[in-house]
């Protein structure tokens, strides 16, 4: 009977019947909807079945997820870990990165922002785009990243990696890409932030002291010991400074030890001094066999000569793609005059004379020299062929001269650049038996890749298939994508579980240092005026006003404090270099429910501490005894009043108290996540736009608490609800409430008050406002579905927005399988205790009952023997 106490009240009345506990009554009409049907609507908290129900769901999930070697819990499996290890220790893997007839346009716009790009970058050189201002360098790096999809509306041309079409966006675990802006958390070291990317980017099978060792490697190459503990800052707190950001930046990406290195103009925003360091230390990195590609918007003449490759753009257009050493040769075939020794003093530096060209300040002095690559017929075809003015110019000698890009074009195709390209990528990297074991291993090395894949196939194929499913097909393209099956080998970076550990404890150290005082005097002083207002609303017809103003501030808190700490840059580019998404997303539950949670204690106790002061009440207990006109109003009686009184406070129960308490400070904590997650995903919704976000999240709160059923009413809305003579609003208010929080927590709130001897006034608030007595649970319920709901929402948005070819392959699907498997455990749990409940308690109460039986009959024997005897 104890046992069965746990499980459900019927189990411990000896006088149900097994049919009254059959038929339902109690519970409902299903055993799955009895077995989680609250025993008493009295309650704020869970029944004790359902808490084991959880718990048994977790070891369930927990046994499954170790037993199928779960790809997302743990990461990608490492069946040879040796192997592994000394992989960490030789280096980045070697990248030979290919581009063909790269070409980008977007809807609204003539001609295309990006075309006819092609060439090669080799891994150890360091790389420079060049080019003016508009002429496509950051569409270029994205192109090959494969992020241009985002915001092109065709795409032209192919990546090729080690000789397979492959774009660098599926292979963020080998890349690091640095953006212009100093993308970074504020409130961070300069050693935490490289810290932070090391521990989830990092492979997990190196120990403490390896990880430690790359954290103070990447510290030393870019020079930054002297400031690794200094916090970052930003414009509101004094930090490091712009050059010293910009090295943190790239240390960020360069911990993990990428074979690509590529950078949004480093250089910007520098002095001349600071540009230079920063250059050679790029330089010290393309040494190590690290590929980097730099846009550069103004390089020096030093600057300029620690490059090994350069990509000059032109409107869009490549106009040189090679080393550096022989574009002069390749300018001075074209007809340009080139600058003298830098020692000369007529003369121009090279990168200055480049980007001139580039921006058309530098003409051509004679036509192009006519060579076995590039005839004079050849030239004066291309502008016969080409008679827009944006391909030729016409020149003092009368004659059109083809701009740059077009003979670079030709000067391609005359020399047969991308044959020569096609055949060394065939000579080195396509020999199939080497490529497979040693360059570009089969990366699936996960346990239950092979099924999934097929699974994930099949399901891709037939969305693909579907017009109207071309949404879904995203996130299984890559599954069964036939190019990913050359992929080189993806690392064992660490997966869900320690990716939600280090993401946790982030976010906690972040809140902690943003201004935790502040927050808590904002909350103590906001616990402090609910209270005080509370103090003046102590009737039964006054206690809803007072709960309203509670309401408004608890929600206050949550909602503008989630708009107001929404930083989402950093994770932003966290997800770009290949962040499981989902692990971001737990992280952020588990700190929004523990910050939540402290919170609403703060708040609770200030707000008790108030009422306190003002009447003498700790907690809402039975009222004191009023005043009658002939009570002593001098200083001594009033004393003798208040002891009275907390003597009166002090016999109701100590374990009733707290446990008020703790049902108060719940149902608050349930309003403060439910608001907090309506402002994430309002954040989200509006693509973090801060002044859109806040005044959306104001325009929320006022809605949600408006349609909560207070003013008007339930009864209102269903009596008067008649607009323009003949429409009724009354179904579309009742929906919007429905969806509101706040109607919920209102009806909670107002029945957690404690009684006292006003029992007709409470029967009368209750009956004005539509409440019910016993819909306290269910409002709770209610509440913490909303919350799921909206986080649901949240995490839907960001994830589409977001995600890229990398999730596609391996955050997506093993997502979903991840969730499969836990909620298919849970299920399984479910049905386990409710067969229990359902089966094994009425077989054991029948056993009982007929071994009480039994025993009675032995009592009446015994009794009759006993009479028979005397």
């Amino acid at each position: 009977s104890s046992s069965g106490n746990l499980w459900s009240g019927v189990h411990s009345k000896s006088s149900e019947t097994l049919s009254e506990y059959q038929s339902g009554l109690a519970f409902g009409s299903g055993p799955f909807i009895r077995f989680l049907s609250p025993d008493d609507g009295d309650k704020v908290y869970p029944n004790g079945r359902i808490v084991i129900l959880m718990i048994l769901g977790f070891c369930f999930s927990t046994v499954m997820i170790e037993f199928t070697a779960d790809g997302y819990y743990q990461g990608a499996s490492m069946e040879n870990q040796e192997e592994n290890k000394d992989e960490n220790n030789q280096g980045p893997t070697q990248f030979h990165l290919a581009f063909h007839d790269i070409g980008c346009s977007i809807s609204g716009l003539p001609n295309p922002i990006l075309q006819n790009i092609s060439g090669e970058i080799l891994p150890g050189r360091f790389t420079g785009i060049l080019g003016q201002s508009g002429s496509g360098k950051t569409s270029f790096a994205y192109a090959l990243l494969g992020k241009s999809r985002h915001y092109c509306a065709h795409e032209y041309g192919a990546v090729y990696l080690n000789g397979h079409p492959q774009n660098l966006e599926s292979l963020l675990d080998h890349v690091g890409l640095v953006p212009q802006d100093d993308i970074m958390y504020s409130d961070l070291t300069v050693e935490e932030a490289i810290g932070f990317s090391a521990n989830w980017r990092l492979p997990r099978n190196i120990t403490y002291e390896q990880r430690r060792e790359a954290i103070d490697d990447t510290v030393r190459t870019l020079r930054l010991e002297r400031i690794r503990n200094r916090r970052i800052g930003d414009v509101r707190r004094r930090g490091i400074s712009g050059g010293e950001k910009k090295r943190t930046s790239i240390g960020i990406e360069l911990v993990s030890r990428p074979s690509v290195l590529i950078m949004d103009e480093p250089t910007s925003g520098l002095d001349s001094a600071a540009a230079y360091n920063l250059a050679r230390i790029l330089r010290d990195i393309a040494d190590s066999g690290v590929s980097v590609v730099a846009i550069l918007h103004q390089p020096s003449e030093r600057i300029f000569e620690l490059l090994d490759d350069i990509i000059l753009l032109q409107r869009g257009e490549a106009a040189y793609v090679g080393p550096r050493t022989d574009v002069f040769p390749f300018l001075a075939e074209m007809g340009y005059v080139i600058p003298d020794s830098p020692n000369s003093c007529n003369s121009k530096p090279s990168a200055e004379f480049i980007l001139d060209i580039l921006a058309d300040l530098e003409q051509p002095d004679t036509p192009p020299v006519s060579t076995n690559v590039l005839s004079s017929t050849v030239v004066d075809e291309i502008c016969l062929n080409n008679i827009t003015a944006s391909s030729c110019f016409s020149h003092f000698d009368n004659r059109t001269h083809p701009r740059l890009p077009l003979l670079w074009r030709a000067y391609q195709e005359g020399n047969q650049t991308w044959n020569r390209i096609r055949e060394k990528m065939k000579n080195e990297y396509l020999k199939e038996n080497s490529f497979q074991n040693e360059i570009c291993k089969n990366n699936d090395t996960r346990k239950e890749s092979n099924f999934f894949r097929n699974l994930m196939s099949k399901i891709g194929v037939t969305l693909c298939s579907e017009s109207d499913a071309r949404f879904i097909c995203r996130m299984f393209a890559q599954t069964f994508d036939k190019r990913n099956r050359h992929r080189p080998k993806q690392r064992a970076t660490p997966g869900f579980n320690m990716q939600l550990h280090w993401w946790f404890w982030q976010l906690a150290r972040i809140s902690w240092r943003k201004g935790l005082l502040l927050e808590t005097f904002v909350v103590i002083s906001l616990a402090g005026v609910v209270g005080f207002v509370r103090s003046f609303n102590r009737s039964w017809n006054r206690k809803p006003v007072s709960n309203l103003f509670l309401s408004l501030s608890i929600s206050l808190l949550g909602m503008m404090g989630a708009v107001y700490n929404d930083e989402i840059e950093p994770v932003k580019r966290a997800a770009s270099s290949g962040m499981l998404l989902g692990a971001h997303e737990f992280a952020v539950l588990a700190h929004a429910l523990g910050k939540g949670w402290c919170v609403c204690h703060v708040f609770s106790l200030a707000y008790f501490t108030v009422l306190y002061i003002r009447t003498g009440e700790w907690l809402p207990s039975p009222q004191p005894e009023e005043e009658d006109s002939n009570t002593d109003l001098t200083a001594s009686g009033r004393c003798k009043c208040f002891l009275k009184n907390l003597r009166r406070i002090m016999n109701y129960n100590s374990w009733t108290r707290f446990h008020k308490y703790y049902e108060f400070t719940h149902i608050n904590h349930l309003n403060y996540v439910a608001a907090s997650a309506i402002g994430s995903a309002i954040c989200v919704f509006s693509n973090h736009n801060d002044a859109v976000a806040h005044i959306s999240a104001v325009a929320t709160l006022i809605t949600v608490h408006v349609f909560a059923f207070f003013t008007p009413n339930r009864n209102q809305v269903k009596r008067d609800t008649i607009v323009f003579g003949s429409y009724n609003l009354a179904p579309l208010v009742e929906a919007l409430c429905a969806i509101s929080y706040v109607r919920y927590y209102l009806e909670a709130m107002l029945l957690w008050e404690p009684e006292d001897e006003d029992k007709n006034g409470k029967t009368f608030v209750l009956r004005y406002y539509g409440y019910k007595t016993t819909n306290k649970t269910y409002c709770c319920i209610i509440m913490f579905t909303l919350w799921t709901v909206w986080e649901v929402i949240r995490y839907i948005m960001f994830a589409l927005r977001n995600s890229n070819d990398f999730h596609s392959l391996y955050d997506t699907p093993l997502f979903i399988m991840f969730l499969l498997k836990v909620l298919s455990c849970h299920v399984a749990a479910l049905f386990l205790m409710t067969m229990i409940q359902e089966w094994y308690f009425p077989w054991l109460a029948r056993l009982q009952n007929r071994h009480r039986d039994t025993d009675e009959v032995i009592d009446v024997v015994t009794n009759h023997s006993t009479l028979r005897e005397n």
